[in-house]
């Protein structure tokens, strides 16, 4: 996820990622490179949502912006990322 995103984004997303992972058995990565301040209540709320599939989700978060990102180590996979996204 890179750039500002609104509340529309993290709906939309929310509900294609919720279709994929309740039909399947396979799992998602979000790679988060960038993160601003105003997205933690729409990010929130999208992760609050997608809690029951916890287990199948990681979130990548580089280490610069892991501050800035609320992710609940308990039920989500937190990937800590040092260096530089492809």
């Amino acid at each position: 996820m890179t750039g500002s995103l609104d509340r529309d984004f993290f709906l939309s997303a929310e509900h294609h990622l919720e279709m994929v992972l309740k039909n399947t058995s396979s799992s998602t990565t979000l790679n988060i490179e960038e993160f601003h301040e105003s997205q933690t209540k729409h990010f929130n709320r999208f992760l609050k949502r997608l809690s029951g599939y916890a287990d199948m989700i990681y979130i990548d978060v580089h280490e610069k912006i892991r501050h800035l990102v609320e992710v609940d180590t308990s039920i989500f996979n937190l990937v800590l990322t040092s260096g530089k996204y492809n």
